[in-house]
């Protein structure tokens, strides 16, 4: 695979997100409809780009640091269940992050230098690729990449629920990120942190992430991730 398929990866090795507790409500408490979650008709955005855009910016901004467990669901158009899994997210302003799924199977999506590492347990093989094949997908504008890249999609607004869809054709039809009023036990603050991610595929399949246990801060060893010494290397950089 010469490039990285953003949505395929986060289908197969089942991304980022693990359970706790969110401002009280445990996630068998949360009743989730994906497909209410994830609106995809252009005729549904608003006409405010700028001020959404803006709104959703500034959220991402307030936490340059992000710590959390999550849950993933794999969902089809039917709203089944086809896929589930469980990990942690470390998000560090500018470009970093780690996104380690540890059940069922263990894999590994990080930032190391300029390059981005996929690691997979099941075939013991870390597969590299330039920062730059990730492009404009969602999850470089969590990290507070170049702001141009958020002129790729339309942004709505519902509360503090946005919905981003692209303006040209890509591999998702739509991503939508909510938040939660969140405090932060290690300092006692208050902020609005990444409740949950939903990515709506070209394929009608949904990937929906839960987070919880956020915390705004990230140790600097979370990004580093110790390969076995005979893993295969696919070197995909060009």
């Amino acid at each position: 695979m010469a490039s990285l398929n953003f949505a395929a990866k986060f289908s197969c090795y089942a991304l980022v997100l693990s359970l706790g507790l969110i401002a009280g409500q445990s996630y068998a408490q949360k009743q989730v409809n994906i497909n209410d979650l994830v609106p995809i008709n252009k005729e549904n955005i608003s006409e405010d780009q700028q001020a959404n855009k803006k709104a959703l910016q500034e959220l991402i901004s307030a936490m340059p640091q992000f710590t959390a467990n999550f849950k993933q669901q794999l969902s089809d158009s039917d709203n089944t269940l086809l896929s589930e899994s469980r990990g942690k997210i470390y998000i560090s302003h500018p470009n970093m992050f780690m996104i380690h799924t540890k059940i069922p199977d263990e894999t590994a999506l990080y930032t190391k230098d300029h390059d981005i590492y996929y690691y997979d347990s099941i075939v013991n093989q870390v597969s590299i690729y330039s920062i730059d094949s990730l492009g404009t997908n969602p999850l470089m504008l969590l990290t507070g990449s170049d702001p141009h890249k958020w002129d790729d999609y339309y942004v709505s607004r519902d509360r503090q629920r946005f919905t981003l869809i692209p303006k040209a054709s890509k591999d998702f039809k739509s991503i939508t990120i909510s938040f939660i009023d969140h405090r932060f036990e290690d300092d006692n603050t208050y902020i609005k942190a990444i409740d949950s991610l939903s990515i709506r595929m070209d394929d009608g399949n949904t990937n929906f992430y839960l987070f919880t246990n956020q915390k705004n801060k990230v140790a600097k060893d979370s990004f580093d991730y110790r390969l076995p010494n005979d893993v295969e290397i696919d070197d995909q950089r060009q």
